[in-house]
């Protein structure tokens, strides 16, 4: 999620400098975004998060090795050192589908422009993207194909972020650049009743991803699970299932009985956390919720983010004693993308 602001640069702030991230700036970026954070919050009236320093730093620096051309921090005067770090973005590109995953500056330095020019430095469409793009193209393979130039922000497709529906000026910057409010995401925490949730259906088996890799092999899991993908979200991402692999979340793939063909597929943590859940059939999300809580047991709280458009897991799940935690989230896209209603995301950042 995204905190920044609109207003024009003026006095020495206009000088600051734009640059890609390096992994010795991670540090100070999360500096910049728990200072952040916390005025945010202290604003509203509300006590700052817990704060998780190894879950951002892990999700920066995947971001950082996995687009790194869209990985970018302003640092006081222009300075070329890891110093002065007021601001910084972080952004993914998987195919035809652009998502602002990080958009922090310093309290000291909001209301000068500085979060405008890192989002212009590299949305697609902008003057100042040229550079990512060319730099997107070595990570993907090959050229952007001809029809995908269009539109007003210059790239056929679909930019989104998540940006925390407490802010406002947020929202409104976004959505000059055409990424409108779509989809709340609602973060359910705390301490559940597993047999509250309704079960799968006897027809469908539930496979963690080593029996199926054992079964029928890496390449097998990977082709149902980016089928999948590509169903729901428009758009493959093996990098990202990746990342959630180390993380130490379990993937389980969901089929129907027999040899019959794959249905969904989801992921639980031993932190409690449980997504990313895509279900070819709606009807059955609840049902994969209540399998995958039954595989781990979480050290603190559960942590699940549900859209609200997706009323059966939302319902559920209230009814099994998780409440709303805070504000939601507010998915802002160009244009439609991901089928919310079939999917609950791994997190704010890496959806």
């Amino acid at each position: 999620m995204t905190r920044t602001e609109t207003a024009e640069p003026q006095g020495r702030d206009a000088h600051q400098g734009i640059r890609p991230m390096r992994a010795e700036d991670i540090e100070e970026c999360l500096g910049v975004f728990y200072a952040a954070q916390d005025e945010l919050h202290t604003r509203n009236g509300q006590q700052p998060q817990p704060r998780n320093p190894e879950a951002i730093r892990r999700l920066l620096n995947h971001l950082l090795a996995a687009d790194p051309p869209l990985v970018r921090v302003a640092s006081a005067e222009g300075s070329e050192v890891a110093t002065g770090v007021s601001a910084f973005i972080a952004a993914l590109s998987r195919q035809q589908f652009w998502f602002l995953s990080f958009l922090f500056v310093h309290p000291e330095q909001q209301g000068r422009g500085l979060g405008r020019r890192l989002l212009e430095s590299v949305l697609p469409g902008t003057a100042d993207d040229e550079a990512g793009a060319e730099a997107h193209e070595d990570q993907v393979g090959g050229e952007a194909e001809e029809d995908q130039v269009d539109g007003e922000l210059g790239v056929r497709g679909v930019r989104a972020t998540c940006v925390d529906a407490l802010q406002p000026v947020s929202t409104g910057l976004y959505a000059r650049y055409g990424l409108l409010p779509r989809v709340p995401l609602y973060a359910l925490t705390g301490d559940l009743r597993r047999d509250a949730l309704r079960q799968l259906p006897v027809e469908v088996d539930a496979e963690p991803f080593e029996a199926t890799i054992e079964r029928a092999g890496h390449a097998a899991l990977t082709a149902a699970v980016t089928d999948i993908d590509r169903q729901l979200l428009g758009y493959e991402r093996g990098i990202d299932h990746r990342l959630w692999r180390a993380e130490k979340r379990q993937g389980v793939l969901y089929r129907a009985r027999g040899s019959g063909p794959s249905l969904g597929y989801g992921y639980a943590q031993a932190s409690g956390r449980v997504g990313p859940i895509a279900a070819l059939d709606g009807s059955l999300t609840v049902g994969i919720l209540a399998d995958l809580v039954r595989r781990v047991t979480p050290v603190g709280g559960w942590q699940i983010i549900v859209p609200g458009v997706c009323a059966g897991a939302m319902v559920a799940l209230l009814r099994a004693g998780l409440r709303v935690d805070g504000s939601p989230g507010l998915f802002c896209s160009t244009g439609p993308s991901i089928d919310f209603e079939r999917y609950l995301p791994a997190g704010f950042a890496v959806l």
